[in-house]
């Protein structure tokens, strides 16, 4: 029986090419040195085949190679993490955004059968994979369902596949879908549609951060679920992040639908910030595999303005470079000669000149990971490096509170939630906000009602000296005596208290 494919299109398929072909038009509208093409155009069903081809042939392409390496030795490992140590939660799902052929996922796949093994009365897992693709996603979960990890995977691990772009799989999840729709079978070839009303513009279909928008949205164990609703595992791997400038990579992470203190988490893969060199001959092996890749994109951009011989791929090469001040990769189509392209449907003419650049797509590396996790409401919980130290993956929560950079835009508010920080001061040490203190808030009732057990709260280790109470009391009577002493004001009433801190007689307290 076909694996099924939940259709999470937030538009139309015409709405769709219409959106596509603006935004190829106005990208080649631009003038010269500053042309584009939308990098969704490099995955359609060839460009995914390439890729494949790429990721298999290519061993200059590290990053497959190094996060597949960390997934063969580290996914046990991952997967208890993942849970914190513990067996599954009944109908936990597990997303992975941008699915591809599935070899590196392969591995979480078969260590999450192993967990459900070991975890009694538990049901099992529900895996889908998001991808743009409808018929690779049919192939690739056929083949996961035929082999000999199919068996591994029955009765513990549920595959499923959603077909439609980042945008299209996060509005679906956040709306509730993967609680509230029943999958209804349109034929025998387990394609299944659903309508859940959503609205967002047609415009981003790769995955833009800005109609994904939402503010809301070291090594130790992940929060523990405070709710009832199962936890939700993302898996957004391959450097897929680096797709993105850094400010929307931020937005997207930030947009992801992740509950803080819930158990949801990320693993996220990242590439690092290696020679420019390796680098460069990544992402343009000598064999030909990403030239292949990127000259395919020309012509998905033909057959999206209707005729997939509008461009003549033998005016155009391939380039790429990559610039270390910006730590950014970037690839392109290099045209070979001054000529004009029409295009029927647009009524228009674009004109390209001999060594003229239109950028396809950009990769870009970070130094500082923590950074980036701390503007996008993440907390690590531990991570995983290749045997190069060349590539990582992080494991990621949205922690119950947190306390951004001082120069970020957002704070955390009451709920764990990052939103918009309204300053009341020009100096960062001035008067806090009401979101700062809403995080200090959280904090506390963190610290006094979340880690320390209810019962400790009666026990006294020693004569007047509670061992929890002693010290969370004196944590602001402490506050009240400097204060008192700086402004050279009364003590907060009741007075007497803070006398009990100034006795030298310590039994007589």
């Amino acid at each position: 029986m076909p694996s099924q494919i939940l259709d999470v299109h937030v538009h139309s398929q015409d709405d769709n090419g219409l959106a596509i072909r603006k935004e190829i038009v106005q990208g080649l509208q631009r003038p010269a040195g500053a042309k584009t093409l939308p990098t969704m155009l490099l995955y359609d069903e060839r460009g995914l085949r390439l890729y494949d081809d790429l990721t298999t042939e290519a061993p200059e392409y590290y990053l497959f190679g190094a996060e597949e390496e960390i997934l063969k030795t580290k996914a046990d490992e991952i997967v208890r993490v993942m849970h914190g140590g513990s067996g599954v939660v009944a109908n936990e799902v597990v997303l992975e955004l941008g699915a591809g052929a599935l070899r590196k996922t392969s591995h979480i796949l078969r260590s999450l059968a192993g967990l459900v093994e070991g975890a009694s009365g538990d049901g099992p897992v529900t895996y889908y994979a998001l991808d743009l693709e409808q018929r690779e996603l049919a192939r690739t979960l056929a083949g996961i369902t035929e082999s000999d990890l199919g068996q591994v995977l029955r009765g513990k691990v549920e595959t499923r596949g959603m077909w439609g772009t980042y945008d299209d799989g996060l509005k679906f999840v956040q709306s509730g879908g993967l609680r509230s729709t029943t999958l209804q079978s349109s034929a025998s070839d387990g394609f299944f549609s659903t309508d859940l009303s959503r609205d967002t513009s047609p415009d981003s279909r790769f995955s833009s951060a800005s109609s994904t928008s939402s503010m809301h949205s070291g090594s130790s164990p992940p929060s523990t679920p405070g709710e009832t609703q199962p936890p939700l595992h993302l898996l957004f791997l391959g450097s897929s992040i680096g797709n993105f400038t850094r400010e929307a990579g931020a937005e997207f992470l930030r947009s992801l639908p992740l509950r803080p203190g819930s158990g949801d988490t990320l693993l996220l893969g990242l590439d690092h910030d290696n020679e420019r060199h390796v680098i460069e001959t990544a992402y343009n092996d000598p064999q030909g595999f990403t030239k292949s890749f990127i000259m395919n994109g020309l012509r998905g951009a033909a057959r999206a303005l209707g005729d997939e011989s509008l461009f003549d791929e033998s005016k155009w090469e391939y380039v790429n470079k990559y610039t270390v001040a910006e730590r950014q990769h970037e690839a392109f189509l290099k045209c070979k000669e001054d000529h004009e392209v029409f295009v029927p449907s647009e009524k228009k003419a674009f004109r390209f000149g001999e060594d003229e650049l239109i950028k396809i797509e950009q990769s870009v590396k970070d130094r500082d990971a923590h950074t980036v996790f701390i503007n996008s409401g993440l907390r690590p919980i531990q991570r995983w490096t290749d045997s190069t130290s060349r590539y990582s993956l992080w494991l990621l929560e949205r922690p119950m509170f947190s306390f951004p950079l001082l120069s970020s835009p957002t704070t955390c508010d009451s709920k764990g939630y990052l939103v918009p920080n309204q300053t009341y001061s020009t100096s960062p040490f001035g008067v806090p906000s009401p979101n700062e203190w809403e995080s200090l808030w959280a904090l506390w009732d963190f610290v006094t009602r979340n880690m320390i057990p209810p019962s400790m709260l009666f026990q006294k280790p020693i004569d007047l000296r509670h061992i929890c109470l002693f010290y969370l009391g004196h944590i602001p009577t402490f506050l009240d005596i400097h204060l008192s002493r700086l402004l050279n004001e009364a003590h907060t009433e009741p007075e007497h208290f803070q006398k009990h801190l100034r006795a030298r007689d310590r039994p007589q307290c």
